[in-house]
């Protein structure tokens, strides 16, 4: 018989699934739309802030994380006062974070047009202050999401995040067929998302008062702890993104921009499967951190060991699939084939396979808030496949740089990933052992 956390992990999979594809399809639906309204310049200047925007969300400096983790664990021990105490600590940080980094953003919007010298057009300035704005912004609102996930209410969590674009996309055709200006276009499209977090955080402590942040119990040394966290988890998201997205820079640099035409289209269908980990295993993060609050040391290795193997599995299946049928797939899209294009993808398949199989051990890590232990063996990776890449890779053998990735996540993440977290695992036996003799030498 299926258990109760195990159909809540598959509900949690399943609503990703369905979440991602909504929240990666309604951009492109816009995208048309915008690019008539503001122009080449505009449009591609809005793109860009866009990207960066992607890129800074990681300013939060891994408070949000932290908050994961702490709120995982509270839940898990029905402390409910820990919660409203972690959340007002939360909030605390992360709209300090936000204030400082929206001054940042109206220092950039005066200072970049004087110093400028004419090459930067006001109206793209603009844009950029506009769409950075609207992510800082974001920060604070988006701890409901993670509160969410922490309470295992995932479907309502994937309504949060479908519920933004889908407001964004439909505000946004509004105000182009208004015809309201550019600037108002970007505008209305870059502050819908924290508007509508703002209202799921009232409608939620307004129907969950139990919940609310409590602004008065806030300890500097609970804080410090939160933030101390929180900076582990930024470093080792640094460390995580220059790992799995240096490719382009490293063949730019030994090879030029027209090989990285060549093994980016091909490399992009294969960081396909990476989105699909990242889909299926996050859910992990809450469960174990609560599995762990409760010594539950049997399901949670368990479900780790499982989850290694059958996601890896899954992922090796779908990735074989998309080799097979990568030249129509690729020429359907771009009309036109790439260079060695079906080696990239089965070499993105094999490194996904690998990381698919670490990915449940590192969701233990982060769920015991283990992100300090993660930092070096990513700092190895980083130096070692970036180092190969750099020295062995050529014009003509650029196909093999996810190879290389695999093979050097293998040798210095795999291993020490699986051994600290099983290790994690049985420290929770051991605790758990020793309470329940604790309990058992007690008179009755």
């Amino acid at each position: 018989m299926i258990s109760a956390r195990t159909r809540t992990l598959f509900v949690a999979i399943l609503s990703g699934f369905v979440g991602r594809a909504i929240t990666a399809m309604l951009p492109l639906v816009v995208m048309p739309a915008m690019l008539g309204h503001l122009g080449p310049v505009l449009f591609g200047t809005w793109l860009t802030a866009a990207t960066l925007s992607t890129m800074a969300v990681f300013l939060d400096f891994g408070i949000g994380n932290a908050t994961t983790t702490r709120l995982s664990e509270s839940f898990g021990r029905e402390d409910a006062a820990a919660v409203r105490r972690i959340l007002g600590e939360a909030y605390t940080a992360l709209l300090a974070i936000s204030s400082g980094l929206l001054l940042i953003v109206a220092l950039g919007h005066v200072l970049v047009p004087l110093f400028g010298l004419g090459a930067v057009q006001s109206s793209q300035v603009a844009v950029v202050s506009v769409v950075l704005s609207a992510l800082f912004l974001s920060f604070p609102g988006g701890i409901i999401w993670r509160l969410q996930q922490a309470r295992h209410h995932f479907v309502t969590a994937q309504l949060t995040q479908v519920t933004a674009p889908l407001a964004t996309l439909g505000v946004s055709l509004w105000a182009i067929h208004a015809g309201l200006s550019p600037l108002a276009v970007v505008t209305v499209y870059a502050l819908t998302n924290p508007m509508v977090l703002m209202l799921w955080t009232l409608g939620h402590f307004a129907t969950h008062p139990d919940q609310r942040p409590d602004f008065r119990g806030l300890r500097w040394s609970s804080m410090r702890g939160l933030t101390g966290l929180g900076g582990a988890f930024f470093v080792l998201s640094i460390f995580t993104l220059i790992g799995m997205n240096a490719d382009n820079v490293v063949i730019a640099a030994i090879a030029g921009a027209e090989v990285v035409a060549e093994y980016g289209v091909p490399a992009k269908l294969g960081g396909i499967l990476m989105l699909i980990v990242g889909t299926v295993f996050m859910p992990l993060w809450p469960l174990f951190g609560a599995a762990l609050a409760r010594q539950d040391a049997i399901w949670l290795s368990t479900t780790a060991r499982r989850m290694s193997l059958v996601g890896a599995a899954v992922v090796l299946v779908i990735g074989l699939a998309m080799t097979v049928f990568a030249d129509p797939l690729i020429h359907a899209w771009m009309h036109r084939s790439f260079a060695n294009q079906q080696a990239v993808v089965l070499g993105w398949t094999a490194a996904a396979t690998v990381i698919a199989l670490t990915a449940p051990y590192n969701m233990v890590l982060n769920a015991s808030g283990m992100a300090r232990e993660q930092i070096l063996p990513w700092i190895v990776f980083v130096i070692l496949s970036i180092s190969i890449k750099y020295f062995a890779l050529t014009a003509e053998t650029v196909w093999l740089s996810p190879w290389i990735t695999a093979i050097a996540y293998v040798l210095t993440v795999l291993p020490i990933m699986m051994s600290t977290a099983k290790k994690t695992i049985m420290s929770a036996q051991d605790t758990k052992d020793i309470s329940s003799g604790d309990q058992a030498s007690k008179p009755i």
